[in-house]
């Protein structure tokens, strides 16, 4: 795929100078500034990725002016509480970019939409903008999924190999088998429960796992687990009353 078009400047910050040097080294266009205040200086739209626990305390730090566009890819932090934060600057959008930005190929959500934010986000895949801050919290707490949906795909991978089969060959017929359901879903509207269904024959092998993996209790965890999630992102407890009016709404 040939790289959009990109005639400005980025500057990314020093903190880690490994990661940064290599930048450097790949991109013409980014340079490296002094300290994180001096990539804000040299800024007109900023790009927050610290990590969670130490994202206030390190944004604090720093002086925003009133026109920074800022964009937020830190989880825990709400819109209101960013918008303190970076004052006096008025444009906060959250995002969620995920590892397949990189190749420029992937939907990252925004909140809320903003026409620059948009158009950045267009060329690195596809932007979408969603209409309020609970959606995109249960947004970025289903990101949460991605890890264990890997795990999954090494364990089956990992029972293939001590079943004598080689560790690519496992790898990728397991890859084989999850893309299918990824096609499956690119190629229809059906319900991931409908697709679940049309692989698992009434007696057949999909349908004796599946029901033993519900036995256990998969995936009720998986949604107890998500509910944790969902309360580190917003910071408030399960089954509030934003999730009752969710429910109300759908």
């Amino acid at each position: 795929m040939t790289p959009p078009a990109f005639d400005g400047s980025i500057t990314v910050s020093p903190k880690n100078t490994d990661i940064a040097a290599q930048l450097r080294g790949e991109f013409p266009a980014i340079s490296v500034g002094r300290s994180n205040q001096d990539v804000l200086d040299r800024s007109d739209l900023v790009l927050l990725t610290v990590r969670p626990q130490t994202s206030a305390e390190i944004i604090s730090q720093l002086s925003f002016r009133p026109d920074h566009c800022v964009v937020s890819a830190v989880a825990a932090l709400s819109r209101e509480r960013l918008l303190e934060l970076v004052a006096p600057a008025r444009t906060v959008v959250k995002s969620i970019p995920l590892p397949t930005v990189a190749q420029r190929r992937g939907v990252t959500v925004l909140y809320p939409s903003h026409p620059d934010v948009n158009e950045l986000f267009d060329t690195l895949g596809s932007a979408l903008p969603v209409g309020d801050e609970f959606e995109f919290s249960a947004m970025s707490s289903a990101t949460a999924v991605v890890a264990s949906y890997a795990a999954l795909a090494q364990t089956t991978a990992s029972w293939l190999g001590a079943h004598g089969l080689d560790a690519l060959q496992a790898r990728n017929y397991v890859k084989a088998l999850l893309a299918g359901i990824v096609d499956a879903a690119d190629h229809s509207t059906e319900s991931f429960t409908e697709i679940a269904e049309s692989h698992a024959t009434k007696g057949g092998l999909n349908e004796q796992l599946r029901l033993f993996l519900e036995e256990k209790g998969l995936f009720a965890s998986l949604s107890d687990g998500l509910d944790r999630v969902m309360e580190r992102v917003t910071g408030k407890p399960r089954y509030t009353g934003d999730a009752q009016q969710a429910a109300a709404r759908h």
